[in-house]
């Protein structure tokens, strides 16, 4: 029988990428609702279940993210360094073990705006973004990124609006494999003297999940699933998380189904451990108030209450 922990780490909903640029492209959008039977959450053992399952998918999802956008920002490093007002580049180099990541860009520079449409292609790249030292723990890339938008640096603020597309986008180790395909609009600004900053995720598409030990295979569908984070001095930072998004695994005992977010009020993590410590969200139904000592107070449709210990696990067979 299969059987895998969840364990509850609520800082892990919001990890956002560099925001890269502003674009007049309309981000594509399903017309039909995500199909799934929604969740319910009668108890409190339901409550904790879905709560811990939200946590771990945005977990995968972040995994991928993360990988993408740091291979990412190094190609647009490259880029910088090569291109003048007006130009475009194709060019293809060596992943930092073995394999290949091919960059195409053009970016277009007018007054402070700069405006650009760029791709990367990759080829069994062996990166080393999460590799622990060793090449036998690199992940290994395949597919593409896409991204377009404009960004605006004026005197005293930074402002970014892109499109960023992962198409196919396969990545694997020795324990874990995805493939994603989504879209991501993102918006980024950021006040250069006070330090007043927001970004802001949509995202739209699917991700297709496995792990080797012990066997798990996971499809997630999102739909306008929005993640947010902002501050006023640029060290206090509070999060929302809005949307939909449902979950098909093969561990059926856990909470499959599809999922409605709504913050409530933002959401603020916690320097002193990892996890938010103040904030309510919204889940089918269900009321989560975040604690300053960890715990998770719930409040589920019928009324009734109860608590979710700190580093809570629950247990998916």
């Amino acid at each position: 029988m299969k059987s895998v922990y969840l364990l509850l780490s609520s800082a892990l909903f919001i990890i956002f990428l560099v925001g890269c640029s502003t674009t007049t492209e309309k981000t594509i959008i399903p017309k039909e609702k995500l199909k799934g039977k929604k969740l319910k959450i009668k108890t409190l053992k339901e409550a904790k279940k879905a709560i811990i399952f939200i946590h771990s998918i945005n977990t995968l999802n972040n995994t991928t993210m993360n990988l993408s956008n740091k291979r990412k920002s190094f190609a647009n490093q490259s880029l910088s360094k090569q291109i003048t007002a007006l130009n475009s580049i194709n060019e293809t180099r060596k992943c930092f073990y073995d394999g290949t990541h091919t960059f195409n860009g053009k970016i277009k520079k007018e007054k402070n705006i700069t405006f650009y449409d760029t791709s990367i292609k990759y080829k069994n790249c062996i990166d080393n973004s999460y590799d622990e030292g060793t090449k036998e723990k690199a992940y290994v890339i395949n597919g593409s990124e896409l991204t377009r938008g404009s960004g605006k640096n004026k005197k005293d603020s930074y402002s970014n609006n892109s499109i960023h597309k992962l198409k196919d986008f396969k990545v694997t180790s020795n324990f874990y494999s995805s493939i994603t395909n989504v879209e991501i609009k993102n918006r980024w600004e950021e006040n250069k003297i006070n330090g007043k900053y927001s970004n802001k995720l949509t995202i739209n598409g699917t991700m297709l999940v496995s792990y080797k030990s012990p066997l798990v295979g996971m499809k997630i569908k999102y739909q306008n699933f929005e993640l947010e984070e902002s501050s006023d001095d640029g060290f206090d930072y509070v999060s929302s998380i809005n949307g939909s998004v449902s979950v098909k695994s093969t561990l059926k005992g856990c909470a499959n189904g599809l999922y409605t977010l709504e913050t409530i009020e933002p959401l603020k993590l916690s320097p002193s451990f990892n996890g938010f410590n103040y904030g309510v969200l919204v889940i089918n139904g269900a009321t989560f108030e975040y604690n300053v000592d960890g715990t998770i107070k719930v409040t589920l449709p019928n009324g009734s209450k109860g608590v979710i210990e700190k580093n809570a696990s629950v247990t998916c067979k």
